[in-house]
C-alpha cells in the first residue's frame, strides 16, 4: 500500500514537529506548515490523502477556510483539531464538511487511527483536476476559477468547455467549426453565440494581462499565454 500523504496545518511548531515525527514513525508521509498562506499551492504540490487542520491558526480560523478548500480539493477529507471544547466549534466544523474533530490533547495513535480510516474511505483529488495557466487556476471538478488563489467565479458549462479546449491546445488556432461542435454537438449553433462566449471569457480573463484570446479572421481563435 502506498504511504498515506498527510498535510498538517498548525501554528504550534512544537505540536507540528511531534505529529510529523509520530506519523512518520507509523509509516505515513506527513508534511507540515504553520499557516494558511499558500495552502492551495501546497495542496496541489503534495496532493495529500488527508488534511489535519487546526481551528485557530494565528489570527486565522481554519473552519473559515473550509468553503474555499472544498472548491479546489473537494475530495480530500479534513480532520480538525482544537483545544476548544465548545460543542459549537465541533458542530460548525462538521457542518462545513470535516470528517472528524479531535480535541487537544490527544494521542498520536488516536489521530493515526482516524487518518487510516478516512484516508482509505475517501479518494484523494488527482492533480489533473487543477489546471493552472497564467495567474489563474481552474478546478475541473467544479468549474471554479481562481486568480492567485482568490475565487473569481464559477464558469458556465459552455464557458468551461471553450476554456478547456483552449487549454488543451494553447498557442494553437482552434477553428470555429471545432468550437461550435464542442458547444453544440446537435448542430444547433451560430457564430454569434460563439462570439458571445468568447467575449465573456475575454472579460473574465482581463485581470491577467498575460492571457489573450486572439481572433484569427474567418478561421477561429487562439489562446496566447505570454
Amino acid at each position: 500500500m502506498d504511504e498515506i500523504r498527510v498535510l498538517i496545518v498548525d501554528d504550534d511548531a512544537t505540536l507540528g514537529a511531534t505529529l510529523t515525527l509520530g506519523l512518520d514513525a507509523l509509516g505515513m508521509q506527513p508534511s507540515y506548515q504553520t499557516s494558511l498562506a499558500g495552502l492551495q499551492s501546497v495542496v496541489q504540490s503534495i496532493n495529500p490523502n488527508i488534511i489535519i487542520l487546526d481551528v485557530e491558526i494565528g489570527e486565522d480560523n481554519g473552519i473559515d477556510q473550509m468553503q474555499q478548500l472544498k472548491l479546489y480539493a473537494p475530495n480530500i477529507p479534513v480532520i480538525f483539531m482544537s483545544s476548544h471544547a465548545d460543542v459549537g466549534y465541533l458542530t460548525r466544523a462538521m457542518g462545513e464538511g470535516a470528517v472528524n474533530y479531535l480535541k487537544k490533547p490527544f494521542e498520536i495513535e488516536e489521530l493515526a487511527a482516524y487518518i487510516q480510516r478516512f484516508a482509505k474511505v475517501e479518494k484523494h483529488q488527482d492533480n489533473s483536476t487543477i489546471v493552472s495557466f497564467g495567474n489563474y487556476s481552474l478546478c475541473i471538478n467544479t468549474r471554479e476559477l481562481f486568480l492567485r488563489q482568490e475565487r473569481v467565479c464559477r464558469l458556465t458549462t459552455k464557458q468551461f468547455e471553450v476554456t478547456r479546449l483552449f487549454l488543451e491546445y494553447p498557442h494553437e488556432t482552434i477553428p470555429r467549426k471545432t468550437l461550435k461542435h464542442k458547444l453544440w454537438p446537435d448542430g444547433n449553433d451560430s457564430d454569434a453565440s460563439l462570439d458571445n462566449y468568447i467575449s465573456q471569457l475575454r472579460k473574465i480573463f482581463t485581470a491577467d494581462k498575460s492571457i489573450h484570446i486572439i481572433t484569427i479572421p474567418k478561421i477561429g481563435f487562439k489562446l496566447e499565454i505570454s
